[in-house]
């Protein structure tokens, strides 16, 4: 059975139990159904941490059409405030599942570095004039850098200097399992974006060379990890490599991604002693 088999029916187990209890209890034990109205918030925040604001949305959706019957019956037959407050808590299931889902599914772009659709543009290079800056250069790239619009910065303004130094950082963030429906899965989306990421490396490091800098001035190098923010990895190499200059890619996001997950090239100035350029 495959993990997304298995959570799916976690999630239709949890339903039917509460359905069951609900409908097996007494009307007249109001208490008691209050509890178990709250047990549906359970496989509703499950559906949105697993599947994002989709899975969560059918999720509420399905437990408030099974609650819905039992939410408008009353002992004494007539309206009362406890069916105005179950009303209330059906509206409470979707808009739980509407904000979980919507955090969830921010995260998994930021983790796996989903671009947000748009038209494809190929990325066109400016007229850029030559600076006699920075002499040992971070270059930092992550899997989802396909245009290496900074490694084309840095060979076009940067590398005209016979002692600069380019470092390539390559940042792989290891894939976290809560978000693939299988091991193999994720397993293989860890294989595409390490082979993306050697990819990048090799040809940025031939922008650099072709553009001027000899094979000792250039190196590579990858940085993993899983936890925390890539901002923290380019943070930690500065102070080892005490670096003139970090060059990172700017990136256009969500207002609610950037709230949550912080943008990282604002982390980063935050965070060094030295000048960062962002290229967008």
């Amino acid at each position: 059975m495959s993990n997304k088999i298995k959570k799916i029916s976690v999630i239709f187990v949890l339903i039917v139990i509460v359905t069951v209890l609900h409908y097996s209890t007494s009307m007249k034990k109001a208490p008691l159904h209050v509890i178990y109205r709250e047990l549906y918030l359970i496989p509703i925040l499950l559906g949105a941490v697993w599947y994002g604001m989709k899975g969560g949305l059918i999720t509420s959706i399905a437990s408030s059409m099974v609650y819905i019957p039992c939410a408008m019956m009353s002992s004494s037959g007539a309206p009362s405030f406890f069916m105005v407050s179950n009303i209330a808590e059906i509206a409470t299931f979707n808009i739980v599942a509407l904000i979980v889902g919507r955090y969830s599914d921010l995260r998994r772009k930021f983790i796996l570095g989903e671009k947000p659709e748009k038209g494809t543009q190929e990325y066109k290079v400016n007229e850029l004039n030559e600076l006699d800056a920075g002499r040992n250069i971070l270059i930092c790239l992550e899997p989802s850098n396909d245009t290496l619009k900074e490694v084309d910065y840095v060979a076009r303004m940067l590398t005209k200097n016979e002692h600069t130094r380019a470092t390539l950082l390559g940042i792989f963030r290891e894939p976290k399992a809560d978000l693939f429906p299988s091991e193999n899965e994720m397993n293989a989306y860890r294989a595409e974006k390490e082979t993306a990421l050697e990819g990048i490396l090799l040809k940025s490091a031939q922008m650099l060379k072709s553009s001027g800098l000899g094979e000792d001035q250039v190196i590579s190098k990858t940085v993993r990890f899983q936890h925390g923010h890539a901002a923290d990895q380019i943070v930690r190499e500065q102070e080892k490599g005490r670096y003139d200059t970090i060059v990172v890619a700017g990136a256009k996001m969500p207002k609610q991604q950037e709230f949550l997950f912080g943008n990282l090239p604002v982390k980063v100035i935050r965070s060094v002693d030295c000048p960062v350029i962002t290229v967008y």
